[in-house]
């Protein structure tokens, strides 16, 4: 696993967005129309910008799995920042959907510790799903994190994904009912477990 590049980023996009494309949780933010997958990399994009700035954009040494991971300490309010919510704003998701991008994720930042490894989105390119180049990714991510001796923190709205995190020793410590449901999970860092 390696920090990506520049030169990685429309490739990384590019497969957030693809394994996004029927997430429920993106699908309730972006109109569903000849557009949505255009609106969903513009997500991506503000999410990709906001990482590389506050946590860290992270791709396999394939390749073919990446992440995007957000360290809530370090996140603050700056000039780059309010242009990202701006262009999100108007040119991604609409006014009205903005608003619930901005407010899930103030929403959401409230159920972390702030000295957390937010793994805000991961992916695999759709053509190598179900190969084991997701759950070799993960491995070297919760490594990342228990180095850091950062607790992980992510969500889902898939059920059937719950029994794959759980494996890595993710555990469900909240649930709220919006559309559908939305699985808050948290891996304590192992160096948590020592003290």
């Amino acid at each position: 696993m390696i920090k990506a590049k520049r030169k990685d980023k429309e490739k990384i996009i590019q497969i957030l967005t693809k394994a996004f494309e029927q997430n429920p949780r993106v699908n309730d933010l972006v109109k569903q129309d000849s557009k949505k997958l255009h609106r969903i990399d513009r997500l991506m994009r503000y999410a990709y910008n906001v990482c590389s700035v506050f946590g860290k954009v992270l791709v396999s040494d394939d390749g073919k799995a990446c992440a995007l991971i957000l360290y809530p300490d370090r996140k603050q309010l700056s000039l780059k920042g309010a242009y990202w919510k701006v262009e999100l704003l108007l040119g991604t998701v609409g006014f009205r959907s903005a608003l619930k991008v901005l407010a899930r994720e103030a929403f959401v930042s409230k159920h972390h510790e702030r000295h957390s490894y937010y793994i805000w989105f991961i992916g695999v390119d759709s053509e190598y799903v179900n190969m084991g180049i997701g759950t070799d990714f993960m491995d070297e991510l919760i490594a990342d994190a228990d180095r850091r001796k950062r607790p992980i923190y992510l969500e889902t709205h898939l059920p059937q994904n719950l029994a794959w995190f759980e494996k890595f020793g993710f555990e469900v410590f909240r649930e709220i009912k919006l559309d559908s449901p939305l699985y808050f999970l948290r891996r304590k860092s192992f160096h948590y477990f020592l003290k």
